[in-house]
């Protein structure tokens, strides 16, 4: 696996609602507002994904293409990839970012392995068809079961027992950009 220098010429994001700026004019509840995308914004005020590479990296200027839909699911998100890889300029940065509409609290593992086994097939649509493209996903921040045990405490998972040992499961890719400081080069 090749390591990626500098920023991306061209970007999309694909996903669900979070990703095209729903919700955020209080003038126009619940509109889309794309230009205020965290990911492909335009908006000054949002300082979005985009408009900060854009201040390293001209050439990106135009090519922020922004495909997530309203109510986006995982299984939606494999149809926008496909349709991200016919862009013309094709992204070299895919941003993704979905969950909400897949997985409903409290979450079963038969949900959990069935929104794997199709976020892991829309990955394979970009990765196959973009090889030399870069991924960022994008997630709610924690697990499902403290989203769960937040948001409805009263259906928080039940504790686990003390005799049984905690399994974290860590990419090796996320361990050695810890631990290489030269593969943040050019993050500010």
């Amino acid at each position: 696996m090749r390591r990626y220098v500098g920023y991306p010429n061209s970007m999309v994001v694909i996903g669900d609602s979070a990703a095209i700026g729903k919700n955020s004019d209080p003038s126009r509840p619940g509109a889309v507002v794309r230009a205020n995308s965290w990911a492909t914004g335009t908006n000054p005020a949002v300082n979005s994904l985009y408009r900060r590479m854009l201040a390293h990296n001209a050439a990106i200027r135009g090519h922020n293409f922004n495909l997530a839909e309203p109510g986006g699911t995982v299984t939606m998100m494999a149809q926008e990839a496909q349709r991200a890889l016919r862009l013309n300029p094709r992204p070299d940065l895919f941003v993704t970012q979905v969950m909400d509409n897949d997985l409903v609290c409290p979450a079963a593992a038969a949900d959990l392995g069935a929104f794997r086994a199709r976020f892991v097939s829309a990955l394979n649509v970009i990765s196959k068809g973009a090889p030399s493209a870069s991924l960022f996903v994008v997630s709610q921040f924690g697990s499902p079961g403290a989203i769960c045990a937040c948001t409805h405490p009263c259906r928080a998972p039940k504790r686990r027992r003390r005799d049984r040992p905690l399994r974290l499961h860590r990419p090796k890719r996320l361990d050695r950009f810890r631990q290489d400081p030269r593969a943040r080069q050019g993050d500010s």
